[in-house]
């Protein structure tokens, strides 16, 4: 999965944050060439995984496929920070308390499972695992996305250009506004 023609990108993952980042961080793990764009918000706020609160229930939240497979979480973060360093994944439990009947009943379950990324360690230290990892980093903002022969070709605020082979949209609510209708 190395990159294409000369100048060409392999993948080029658009957002920078927990979902970009660690697919960026797995494709490399494949062999992938991978550049990530990743721009701070324009309006100068935090984006939504520097302000998460990073919780990992131990427990399906509900009985669909997706609430199981995020119940497994903990041990993905765990081989993760394996093979990338401390990234501020930590356990943690939560006691439930309330007036209300189903949490009383779940109250003397004691403490449940619960797992915790912490969004000051993760940003401290995704950059490094980045680096590390031999992922591009551009800290610019995507303006337009098209077709190209070889892909996509992206047009980003610095006036430059690139062009990849593959595109992934992980920037939130950003995508819509990239994605044109």
């Amino acid at each position: 999965m190395a990159g294409g023609p000369a100048g060409v990108v392999g993948v080029l993952i658009v957002g920078g944050g927990l979902a970009g980042s660690l697919l960026a961080l797995e494709l490399r793990e494949l062999g992938a060439d991978v550049t990530l764009i990743d721009a701070p918000p324009a309006d100068g706020s935090a984006s939504a995984t520097a302000i998460s609160y990073g919780l990992i229930p131990g427990w399906p939240l509900a009985p669909k496929s997706l609430a199981r497979l995020a119940a497994n979480a903990s041990p993905r973060w765990r081989d993760l920070e394996k093979r990338h360093g401390p990234l501020g994944w930590q356990r943690c439990s939560l006691r439930l308390q309330g007036p209300n009947r189903w949490l009383s009943w779940l109250a003397r379950l004691g403490r449940l499972p619960l797992a915790q990324v912490d969004p000051t360690v993760l940003a401290e230290r995704l950059p490094g695992a980045l680096a590390n990892a031999g992922v591009q980093r551009r800290g610019v903002m995507v303006q337009a996305i098209a077709p190209a022969v070889q892909g996509w070709r992206v047009e980003l605020s610095d006036g430059s250009s690139c062009q990849a082979q593959q595109l992934v949209l992980a920037a939130g609510a950003g995508c819509r506004r990239l994605w044109s209708a």
